[in-house]
């Protein structure tokens, strides 16, 4: 399949493309100076108008144009912080599943540790109430958790005999 594409410049020709081609050129630089803003549409079209690019259409209906490029910026604006706040709810979230995973490791390395230590199992609640900020309830469930599955590793050597 090959498909050919005209690209449009503005000439030096006086047509309607050429004309709406320039205005989008001035608008874009006066975007750059000024931001999305009332003067950034208001500077447009004087120098449209100026240039007489446009200038019949911009006479009679400049207030419509004003008013279509305002409602641009508030709706790029609008998309701007949605998408602002899509990332940022995104990155709570992602936070919050880290730590929560980073939680549940530790919890279940310092449960190992008691019962090696010989600690009890409310040795290891009140430590998980105290280092990570868990209700008792929520504590005794996590720890009883990895209690049940945590072994106890008793590391014996028995001397070889010759």
């Amino acid at each position: 399949m090959e498909i050919k594409v005209k690209m449009i410049y503005g000439t030096e020709n006086n047509d309607i493309i050429s004309q709406y081609v320039y205005f989008s050129k001035v608008y874009n630089e006066q975007r750059k100076l000024h931001g999305s803003t009332r003067k950034t549409v208001e500077e447009t079209i004087r120098i449209c108008k100026d240039a007489n690019v446009l200038k019949e259409y911009l006479e009679q209906r400049k207030q419509e144009v004003v008013t279509m490029m305002m409602t641009l910026f508030d709706e790029e604006q609008l998309m701007k912080n949605h998408d602002a706040n899509i990332r940022r709810e995104a990155a709570e979230e992602a936070t919050k599943i880290a730590t929560e995973k980073a939680n549940e490791k530790a919890i279940a390395s310092l449960v190992r540790m008691c019962k090696r230590m010989n600690g009890s199992m409310l040795d290891a609640i009140e430590s998980v109430v105290s280092d990570y900020d868990y209700s008792e309830e929520d504590a005794t469930a996590i720890v009883q958790k990895y209690w049940n599955e945590a072994p106890v590793t008793i590391n014996i050597q028995i001397p070889k005999e010759d």
